[in-house]
């Protein structure tokens, strides 16, 4: 028997569970497998750390499950330590089983749980699901316990911030780093619970000049120009999801809106919808439902300072023509034919519309020019009118999948693809014709059998 091993650990820091971590489930297969003769393949010996068993997108399963469906899978059995390695999740878990055993004859044995009778492997994976839930609940809990500690539920710190310790007010990694996972009281938790923001000295300067910046008359883009012209770093440099960039209105209103910058401490103001890209989305809860901590850190600018900043957004926003309803909107901000379709040749920006106006005469132009331009973030001035690019597309759609030519090949194709199904319908229907006849002949021999279209 050629086997296959598939590991599984969601959470790699859990020291409650060293039985399921990933090395202790690699040696207990193993010697499994040496006590009853399976041979284990080593290229075949898959492992996904930091996955849920929640959700079938992982890349160790997927490996394993793109060698079946192909046909061509070396192993022809699959072992784990438990069922909720392969699922934590009931109803998928029956469906993969299914796929592997039934329609690709691959086994999935669980070495703890080996030869169970099929009502206690649903059993297990009902109870897996249920330990999975109760799991999701106690984080959820814990995290919002932290929140009102006023302190960090992970991730990084807001802009202008840092993280330090809450214990040596250092920052972190600091020297007392062995308390973050198990405190003196004996209590166990992560590194981020006893961790708080505190201003950072290179960045918290910034955040006040833009707060200042904006009370004194600057807009969004005339502050994002301001500072791309200073060459200061945007937010999350030094981060591994910085990829570089420049500043740009939509980061300015970011760090305007964000109360962090008074001390308060904001969390639970968002709640995920869906489990995978690109299907999921962040959704706002209500007020209602925040965690808000007053005086949880250091602040870095003045009540006052913030209620000036907000009554201007304010007062801006009811001059703005940006606020009208989307009924009332002008012309200008619905949806156009080239809508995120353009590109920026410089730096890679969507172009967005733009309206001018002429003199004499009021006439409204429309045009298509990079966004980030406007704000100072790209060189790219040049703007092309939206009728000229329009007209531009179109020509080339009907130049290349219109003309004549494609347009008779496209039809012969579908031509085609209609024969092959008719083909296919009508031979099924020859086939229970010809199925039905054998049966009513069958029938008239056996006297004991009723006349044909009559039921018993």
């Amino acid at each position: 028997m050629k086997c296959a091993i598939y590991l599984r650990k969601s959470v790699d820091r859990d020291r409650e569970e060293r039985s399921t971590s990933i090395e202790s489930q690699r040696t207990a297969i193993l010697e499994w497998a040496e006590k009853n003769g399976a041979m284990i393949l080593p290229d075949w010996q898959v492992e996904d750390r930091g996955y849920s068993g929640s959700t079938e997108h992982r890349p160790g399963f997927d490996r394993l499950l793109t060698a079946a469906r192909s046909g061509r899978a070396p192993f022809d059995c699959i072992l784990v330590y438990d069922s909720s390695r392969f699922f934590r999740d009931h109803r998928k878990e029956q469906h993969f089983l299914y796929v592997f055993e039934n329609e690709h004859k691959i086994r999935v044995v669980s070495i703890t749980e080996n030869d169970q009778p099929a009502l206690l492997r649903n059993m297990n994976g009902v109870v897996n699901e249920e330990f999975r839930t109760k799991v999701i609940d106690r984080t959820v809990k814990a995290m919002h316990d932290i929140a009102r500690r006023g302190l960090s539920c992970g991730g990084t710190a807001p802009y202008g911030y840092t993280l330090i310790c809450a214990v040596c007010e250092e920052p972190l990694p600091c020297r007392c780093a062995t308390r973050h996972e198990a405190g003196e009281d004996g209590e166990r938790f992560g590194g981020s619970r006893r961790v708080r923001f505190a201003p950072n000295p290179e960045t918290a300067p910034i955040v006040r000049r833009i707060f200042n910046a904006y009370a004194n008359g600057g807009s969004y883009k005339d502050i994002a120009r301001m500072l791309n012209a200073e060459g200061l770093d945007t937010p999350g440099h030094g981060t591994e999801r910085w990829r570089g960039g420049s500043w740009a209105a939509t980061s300015i209103r970011v760090i305007l809106v964000n109360e962090s910058y008074l001390g308060i401490r904001v969390y639970n103001q968002t709640k995920k919808l869906g489990r995978k890209k690109p299907s999921y989305r962040y959704v706002r809860r209500p007020a209602a439902e925040w965690i808000r901590v007053p005086n949880a850190h250091e602040a870095i600018i003045t009540e006052e300072l913030w209620r000036r900043v907000q009554d201007l957004r304010i007062r801006r926003a009811s001059e703005s023509r940006y606020s009208f309803r989307p009924a009332e909107a002008p012309r200008l901000f619905r949806q156009h034919l080239l809508s995120g379709s353009l590109l920026c040749n410089e730096c890679g920006g969507r172009l967005t519309i733009e309206q001018s106006t002429s003199t004499p005469g009021g006439r409204k132009y429309h045009y298509y020019l990079c966004r980030r331009s406007r704000e100072g973030a790209c060189s790219n001035r040049a703007s092309v009118r939206k009728d000229i690019a329009e007209a531009w597309v179109e020509a080339i759609i009907r130049e290349s999948i219109l003309a004549p030519e494609h347009v008779a090949t496209y039809a012969q194709a579908v031509e085609d693809g209609i024969r092959e199904v008719e083909a296919a319908l009508g031979a099924t229907g020859a086939l229970k014709e010809r199925k039905a006849k054998e049966a009513e002949l069958r029938g008239r021999d056996r006297p004991d059998c009723p006349p044909p279209g009559v039921r018993v």
